[in-house]
């Protein structure tokens, strides 16, 4: 017999109905070397029965009879049996899918690192027959290197029968907490990852998850909701169990701590360029490897460029120069950071190798985030965008390719989307949060949700919402309403609909194609994020058809300061409709503290129709401070924090030059020089 690599762990209590299809799906896998152990917990329904006769039909099967005790000793005593260094958990009840089990062994056993506690896949929701529950994966997560920390998340990380773990690490920590009826693998999970080290997600295969009413779950909702809620309290609260210093004060104190280690990076680089040297040096107290192990490559780099320019006063068009200028000062100072750590920091390291291996300008940044953007073999080229720096060459050429895909369009058109995106205030920030009022199908928010920002989308057409539901419900981070914003909340108002034309929705008929009415229900944003908890808003954008000053009065500006505001502007159309005028909004705007851009665009001839390429569309005029000075017949009024100024026009100078449509306004041209 081959000798076995993984003992499978089953544990099993009155599963008569489940535990054959569960242990054939172990043993219609390819992979070989494994033994599966089944702990029948005091069954009384046959379960022994079935058991015995697979034991007799392969003797890689082992059962073991023991008095109810729960599904945490169970386990605990299968792995204790164990014959092997690696366990893998299912549930008496779940299912391994295609070669699960030897997906997951490869990738254990080829990208094992000391810090490498185990491996899980994602998982599916399927019902007893096997037929899927919904069109989701669960734990299909999305972070650096597909490595989840103690930090990744403060929910259960992933179900047992997703995981294979080493069993020392498991024996290292005691085991599940024999005491838990209920949230014991989440308990267990963040307890190993509490001392350090991470699991590793395999993205080639899943397992099934089956949801039925007779699951211990199901039957005592409230015992688990109970159960489940006990372990989070613990997870945010300090331990005495043994762990890592930086979270010895629970899960909340380590997201500061986390923050403080990205936030002191900043801090020293800025000393160092400055010759502050040591001051550099107590700042650098506060930056554990941990922590900065967590932390990709290329949003240290994002930080290193965006604080050497602040720290000097630098425009990034100066970078190739400033850059040669400070590279071996920085270079020097991470090297002594990464011995101070221990040497062993992964992060600094490959950081170290790309900036020594620069030629000295923009390439040793742009490297970073072109080897991560191209060795992403399995996943889709928009799930990479997330790794490429924000506003880098290679963004451009990629965002680009997709514009001129999606849209047919024959040259580089502006585009407000990529201005946004390009921002210097977001370099190096982790929590991004877009309101996209108007929302349609996704297309303008989509590239703000691939690079990891929270995305709220409101969308109050019916059917529109539908699609916009279906399309991004399983997306992380991405919320879709089907609310009519405006500047009240629990009103019944008229939405008007055209069938033949795209998304020309709006509270008042201003087309001749407006001939269906829906009822919807109003609500103001900020009454809308504050159900949803939302504490900071980066952009705010709006596009609902003329009423998009409803919107903006229903905001707090005070409480969630964005910085950056974009809504659509057509005079004709609002002030015969609404009663105002751009002017009235720019006005509006500036009370806030917000100074106020014009992207003109030429009038549009005719909306867009399903299917149906539009005949003389829209193209861009120009991107200038407002006021113009002309009456603009159609575009969208972007609005920037004074205090953030100079860093957007800078941005659009070199945006706008970038892309060759025009000159930057002369006015912005002084502005940036």
């Amino acid at each position: 017999m081959i000798e076995p690599l993984v003992s499978v762990v089953i544990p099993c209590y009155n599963a008569v109905k489940t535990l054959e299809k569960t242990i054939a799906s172990v043993l219609l896998e390819k992979y070989a070397s494994y033994e599966i152990i089944i702990v029948d917990d005091g069954s009384t329904d046959g379960s022994s029965d079935i058991i015995r006769k697979y034991e007799d039909f392969d003797k890689r099967i082992r059962g073991f009879r023991t008095k109810n005790g729960g599904v945490s000793s169970a386990r605990n005593l299968g792995v204790r049996l164990a014959a092997t260094n690696y366990i893998a958990f299912l549930d008496a009840d779940d299912l391994f899918l295609g070669n699960s089990l030897s997906e997951r062994m490869t990738e254990l056993l080829t990208r094992d690192t000391p810090d490498l506690l185990g491996v899980f896949c994602p998982a599916v929701w399927v019902n007893l027959q096997g037929e899927a529950l919904v069109q989701q994966k669960f734990f299909d997560y999305h972070f650096r290197d597909d490595r989840l920390y103690f930090l990744s998340t403060a929910e259960s990380s992933f179900n047992p029968s997703s995981v294979i773990v080493k069993k020392k690490e498991f024996l290292k920590v005691g085991g599940f907490d024999e005491t838990l009826k209920n949230g014991e693998d989440y308990e267990l999970w963040h307890r190993m990852l509490r001392r350090g080290g991470y699991f590793k997600q395999v993205n080639t295969c899943n397992v099934a998850w089956v949801q039925h009413a007779d699951s211990v779950v199901h039957s005592n909702l409230i015992a688990h909701y109970q159960g489940v809620n006990s372990v989070s309290e613990k997870l945010f609260s300090p331990t005495d169990d043994p762990c890592l210093p930086e979270y010895q004060e629970g899960w909340g104190k380590s997201i500061h701590q986390l923050n403080l280690t990205k936030r002191a990076f900043g801090f020293a680089i800025r000393a160092i360029v400055t010759e502050q040297t040591e001051s550099a040096g107590l700042i650098s107290e506060d930056i554990r490897k941990s922590f900065l192990d967590q932390t990709p490559p290329i949003q240290l780099a994002n930080s290193i460029k965006v604080n050497i320019l602040r720290a000097l006063g630098k425009s990034s068009t100066e970078w190739p120069v400033v850059w040669a200028g400070t590279k071996k000062l920085v270079i020097n100072y991470l090297e002594g950071l990464n011995r101070r750590l221990g040497k062993d920091s992964e992060t600094l390291a490959q950081l170290i190798n790309h900036l020594s291996s620069s030629d000295g300008g923009l390439g040793a940044f742009e490297a970073i985030a072109y080897n991560s953007f191209t060795n992403q073999n399995d996943k889709e080229i928009s799930d990479s965008m997330t790794l490429v720096i924000p506003g880098s060459r290679k963004e451009i050429e990629w965002r680009y390719q997709r514009l001129l895909a999606q849209e047919n369009r024959t040259k580089a058109e502006f585009s407000e989307q990529l201005l946004i995106l390009r921002q210097g205030i977001f370099y190096g920030q982790n929590s991004l949060t877009m309101v996209d009022v108007g929302a349609q199908a996704g297309d303008f928010f989509r590239p703000f949700a691939e690079r990891g920002w929270q995305v709220i989308a409101f969308e109050a057409a019916p059917t529109t919402f539908k699609e916009l539901n279906q399309k991004y419900k399983s997306w992380p981070g991405v919320t879709c309403l089907p609310t009519a914003v405006s500047n009240t909340t629990g009103e019944t108002v008229q939405l008007y609909v055209g069938p033949e034309h795209w998304g020309i929705r709006s509270l008042k008929p201003f087309h001749p194609t407006h001939s269906q009415v829906v009822m919807v229900q109003t609500t103001r944003l900020d009454d809308a994020l504050v159900s949803l908890k939302v504490n900071k808003v980066s952009f705010l954008r709006i596009d609902i058809e003329g009423a998009d000053f409803l919107a903006i009065q229903g905001f707090d500006f005070q409480r969630y300061q964005p910085d950056f505001v974009m809504c659509e502007f057509k005079d004709n159309r609002s002030v015969k409709n609404f009663g105002y005028t751009h002017h009235d909004v720019a006005a509006y705007m500036e009370k806030y503290g917000y100074k106020t851009y014009i992207a003109e665009w030429s009038p549009i001839i005719e909306y867009g129709r399903r299917g149906v390429a539009t005949q003389d569309a829209p193209h861009f005029i120009q991107c200038v401070p407002y006021p113009l000075d002309h009456e603009a017949a159609w575009g969208n009024l972007i609005f920037v924090p004074k205090e953030g100024v100079p860093l957007f026009e800078q941005g659009l100078i070199e945006y706008v030059k970038e892309i060759g449509h025009v000159d930057p306004h002369p006015s912005i041209i002084r502005a940036g020089e």
